[in-house]
């Protein structure tokens, strides 16, 4: 698991790195207020209500640098789930 940053005010970066692999991202996050919301490249939560937890997932692959971004977010956490390799 990763922590992110929360984010106070109107907008800002929650999580910014590498990814250790191929994998799917999990992105949880509680909302502060009416218009919290939190995303990344193809994938978004809002939460339309303060304390509401949100959540989003999205691919991505081994060495990808991740931007994530949120407004009105706290206590972010990140789960990489890994993919099996095929046969």
């Amino acid at each position: 698991m990763m922590t992110g940053t929360d984010v106070n005010g109107d907008w800002g970066s929650i999580y910014q790195g590498v990814m250790p692999n191929d994998g799917i991202l999990v992105v949880s996050f509680t909302g502060t207020n009416e218009s919290s919301y939190a995303a990344g490249p193809g994938a978004q939560s809002l939460v339309p209500w303060a304390n509401g937890g949100g959540k989003f997932s999205m691919p991505v692959t081994k060495g990808s640098y991740v931007s994530l971004g949120g407004n009105h977010v706290k206590d972010v956490e990140l789960r990489l789930y890994p993919l099996a390799a095929s046969i």
